[in-house]
């Protein structure tokens, strides 16, 4: 909304005004998918470098150009991009081989020929691909330099989900800036936990879990106060003529104050 309204009508403090009008909609509020999910997930064992993503892109241009890409840490991103002689199966694994298996730890498991799995190497790909129309492309070289090029940017521009380039996290050096780098991994945890923390006398909306819902019914109730917070993930809420107990995973944070809806004039 604040990118179409910014289109024709601008003022001081616009961006503030405009979330503050569509976060306080209790209509919005009740019939939208939340994109965050709340409680604890089960531990995980942290591991170095498990496993790598591998695929390949084109053909490009006349000459049909290829390009053998692949991430080699799904937690930082860092990425290679190699252009292969040819196409088949006997050239590629010659290039893992290569410049993965020569220069890094062996991994447990390889990602290839997979679609959910290829989230972020799909993304990379379209990336190359927009690249690929700003550019004269002619002969091989041209070709390899091209990808080095997009190689380079890409480990070095900083990443909106990351808060950091790949190179600073898998180096801890700065590509562009002789500088280190160093991630606070658990300062980045806790600052999103506590976005997501309920206190007393908090306002909740809580889900419609209880029987089939009709598509075009509102997905949550509320909103409602919170009496009290327990440790073990559970909201005792205040629904006036009773309380209830509710897991976090269904509530979603309340932020309205006005108690009325979008449509309505402040």
């Amino acid at each position: 909304m604040v990118n179409t309204i910014g289109q024709v009508l601008n003022w001081r403090g616009m961006e503030p005004d405009v979330r503050k009008l569509t976060g306080n909609c209790l209509a919005c509020l009740n019939a939208k998918h939340p994109t965050t999910r709340y409680g604890k997930l089960p531990p995980m064992a942290v591991e170095v470098w498990p496993w790598f993503v591998v695929d390949s892109i084109g053909p490009y241009g006349r000459k049909g150009f290829r390009a053998l890409t692949w991430v080699i840490d799904t937690a930082t991103w860092m990425i290679e991009i190699l252009p292969p002689t040819d196409a088949t199966s006997m050239e590629e694994a010659y290039l893992v081989y290569r410049y993965w298996f020569a220069c890094y730890s062996r991994s447990t498991r390889g990602i290839h020929d997979g679609g959910s799995d290829h989230s972020v190497i799909e993304r990379v790909h379209r990336v190359i691909g927009e690249k690929t129309r700003t550019k004269s492309i002619n002969t091989q070289r041209d070709w390899a330099n091209f990808l080095n090029d997009t190689m380079f940017a890409m480990r070095a521009s900083n990443h909106s989900m990351l808060k950091a380039s790949p190179t600073q996290l898998a180096f801890g050096r700065d590509t562009q800036v002789y500088l280190a780098h160093e991630t606070d991994w658990q300062a980045e945890h806790q600052r999103k936990v506590n976005q997501v923390r309920a206190h007393n006398a908090h306002q909740v909306l809580l889900r419609r879990d209880a029987c089939v819902q009709s598509k075009m019914q509102p997905l949550f109730d509320g909103p409602f106060e919170v009496i009290a917070a327990q440790e073990h993930g559970t909201f005792t809420l205040d629904k006036v003529r009773y309380l209830e107990k509710a897991n976090v995973r269904r509530v979603r944070p309340c932020k309205a104050k006005r108690g009325g809806y979008c449509e309505q004039p402040q």
